[in-house]
């Protein structure tokens, strides 16, 4: 799935039912740049924020020019930047809060992964959920529940949910066989996916109760849910003829999103607002970032410089991060505020 791809995209370098409804109309505007500020922490050849919390702190991984390991940061909405690294290893942030907690993952010497939660004093604790031979915390929210998912021992994928107190509660899609999440709001409904067993991918949404409701857009042969917001709203991509993006209102309905132009599009976040935020390709496979507004408009955007735009997650007040490449192939950080 494309988010967790961008989460992952250090290791990469150093591994070298319900119904639905078609597209509405839509309107898009030019690009309207915004204000932008961009960012690095000390030495990153690579940054890659994920995720930024209502008062504008953002987390994220980049990759150290010394050694070229990957680490975790936090950025405050002053522009302060810190860096970390669970036992100086392979550190990969997920997601901030509002209190600035942080949920993630660590690497050990086996590349086998564990959850950690940093705490906004800095102190950092190691989880696995029990019978966990690989765990990935992928969300936190305001009351620091984390979701994610873990694999057993015989390498078959789990859904979990962490309490504020350590506690887990663990769970599975119907007829999964691998269970994935991806983004928990603040009422504890959780977004993400599946696949059955056919190997075909279907978002669900788990509701705090633990009801799990499966859905797809019409005719997608694979559907990633990427993000769910306070009121339910969920973003994602799916597959047809081509990667298109959607929003899924709490009814159920589904919007597709594709900007204007777009031969592949991918939603990676959702705001308080149901705006979500994403990238696409244009037909010469230029990469640019948009904003697509609960009233059906598109906004696209490129920080300045940029040859290929990646925003990766949305704030309730509007603000975006993620990533952009220069001309000289490097990856920054940027921060793009709402006008």
């Amino acid at each position: 799935m494309f988010t967790r791809a961008i989460l992952l995209s250090g290791i990469l370098v150093l591994a070298g039912m319900i119904g639905s409804a078609d597209a509405k109309p839509c309107t898009q505007k030019t690009s309207r740049l915004g204000r932008f500020s961009t960012f690095d922490p000390p030495g990153s050849i690579l940054t890659s924020p994920v995720s930024i919390s209502v008062t504008g702190a953002i987390t994220g991984t980049y990759i150290d020019s010394n050694d070229e390991e990957n680490y975790g940061f936090v950025r405050e909405a002053n522009g302060d930047i810190t860096t970390f690294a669970y036992l100086g290893g392979l550190t990969i942030p997920s997601s901030i809060n509002r209190a600035g907690a942080i949920a993630g993952s660590y690497y050990d010497g086996s590349l086998r992964a564990h959850g950690i939660l940093r705490a906004p004093d800095g102190s950092i604790t190691a989880f696995d959920p029990d019978g966990s031979s690989n765990t990935v915390a992928m969300s936190i929210n305001r009351a620091g529940w984390i979701a994610g998912d873990y694999a057993d021992t015989n390498q078959v994928g789990h859904g979990f949910v962490r309490s504020p107190t350590g506690g887990f509660t663990t769970f599975d899609a119907p007829e999964s066989t691998a269970t994935l999440v991806e983004s928990i709001n603040g009422n504890g409904a959780i977004a993400g996916y599946y696949a059955d067993r056919r190997g075909r991918r279907h978002g669900y949404l788990r509701d705090p109760d633990g009801t799990i409701t499966v859905f797809d857009p019409s005719r997608s042969t694979r559907t990633e849910a990427t993000g769910i917001n306070r009121n339910g709203w969920i973003s994602g991509t799916y597959v047809r003829n081509g990667y298109h993006g959607f929003l899924r209102a709490p009814d159920g309905t589904i919007t597709k999103i594709d900007p204007r132009g777009s031969t592949d599009t991918y939603a990676n976040g959702v705001g308080g607002k149901g705006a979500v935020v994403g990238t696409y390709f244009d037909s010469n496979r230029v990469q640019h970032g948009f904003l697509f507004e609960s009233n059906g408009q598109y906004i696209i955007f490129d920080p300045p410089g940029s040859i290929a735009t990646i925003p990766t997650a949305i704030n309730n007040e509007g603000a975006i991060t993620g990533s952009y490449e220069d001309s000289d192939n490097r990856r920054h950080g940027f921060v793009r505020s709402p006008q």
